[in-house]
């Protein structure tokens, strides 16, 4: 299906190592992997034939059309490592083709446009999030994420991949960052006796910075996931007031 679909699929071969740790070895001749990536290679049913593969990995490259590749079509991914950090973004997230991993999950995109001109060197094509501790990986290129094999799971397929241009998946991103800055500031915080007056000033801050409601109550929901927060529905209650107060122009907490 993916590779009917366009795609490059890459069989793996997964290596236990002494640290509970998998390493993932693509099974193919060295040097072709970049011919893949820069698009002058399709590997079509190579992956199906290939027996020892223990995984499959979708290529993040120009989509194949009519056996040539079409730069206006790139398919690019997310990956996060993290299982409940991973859940509270798939909360900000434009709806996808998404997998599950051994440690989070994998979320993949196609870019509506050719992207070529922004590859300057291998690290432009990665946009990665690292917020302290937290660190989301984003990639426009250069890189195969396994999708199917032990311990990965196809949550949504390739038939639910959302279309973006590079500005919608930036912003995107942008939205992602700030979701783990945020969590990242209230971390040391957000604990049972304070969460009610964070919530008040936090809401209060969304609503006076013209932040929409619904993306201020995706933030709400994720932050409130992320530390496993169960007064949800309280604290969109207190969203919905927040936003009538403003509207009404009353004074609510947060920033003035």
């Amino acid at each position: 299906k993916w590779i009917e679909y366009g795609l490059n699929v890459l069989p793996i071969r997964l290596i236990e190592k002494d640290d509970n740790n998998i390493e993932k070895s693509p099974i193919i001749k060295k040097g072709v992997l970049t011919d893949v990536y820069e698009g002058r290679l399709f590997l079509g049913s190579y992956a199906l034939e290939e027996e020892e593969a223990d995984a499959y990995a979708i290529c993040l490259t120009p989509i194949w059309r009519d056996n040539k590749p079409n730069f206006e079509e790139w398919i690019v991914g997310i990956d996060c490592d993290d299982q409940r950090l991973a859940e509270s973004i798939d909360i900000l997230m434009t709806d996808t083709s998404k997998q599950k991993t051994k440690r989070g999950y994998h979320w993949l995109f196609i870019i509506n446009e050719d992207i070529r001109k922004h590859f300057k060197d291998d690290e432009s094509y990665a946009k990665h999030i690292k917020v302290n501790d937290f660190k989301v990986e984003v990639y426009l290129g250069k890189r195969y994420f396994v999708t199917i094999g032990k311990g990965y799971e196809v949550i949504k397929d390739i038939d639910s991949i959302a279309r973006l241009t590079l500005k919608e998946f930036m912003e995107l991103r942008n939205k992602i960052e700030k979701l783990l800055m945020l969590i990242d500031i209230l971390k040391p915080f957000y604990k049972e006796g304070n969460r009610n007056n964070i919530d008040f000033a936090l809401e209060g801050i969304f609503a006076k910075s013209n932040v929409s409601k619904e993306e201020a109550e995706k933030y709400i929901r994720a932050v409130c996931h992320y530390f496993s927060d169960n007064e949800l529905k309280s604290r969109l209650t207190v969203l919905e007031r927040t936003y009538k107060r403003v509207e009404e122009g009353k004074e609510v907490a947060g920033i003035s």
